[in-house]
């Protein structure tokens, strides 16, 4: 069984909001679990990239939500979260993709 198969598993519900998700790791993640089944929230600063990387996501027969998200901004996570739990209920994980701040 591998990562993606145990993840489903864990989280049956399979839903996922990942920052950063128009590039890089981030990006990758969202294609994956996307090919996995999974629910994807799509969340990035650059709204153009984000819808991109939906468009890329549906291609492949999978349906995300697009999210605009500065990760540097709160409240911009409590709307990201809020349009998940209207759009894709409650995400069962949140991975990150992008550099988070840190707390100091």
């Amino acid at each position: 069984m591998n990562a993606l198969e145990k993840l489903a598993v864990r989280y049956p519900q399979k839903r996922v909001l990942i920052t950063g998700a128009t590039s890089g790791l981030g990006e990758a993640l969202a294609l994956r679990f996307a090919g996995g089944g999974f629910r994807v929230a799509v969340a990035s600063r650059n709204p153009e990239k984000v819808k991109h990387t939906v468009q890329r996501l549906e291609a492949c027969g999978s349906g995300a939500l697009p999210i605009t998200l500065d990760v540097t901004r709160e409240e911009d996570f409590h709307a990201a979260l809020e349009l998940s739990l209207i759009h894709i209920s409650e995400p069962t994980k949140l991975w990150s993709g992008s550099r988070m701040p840190s707390s100091a």
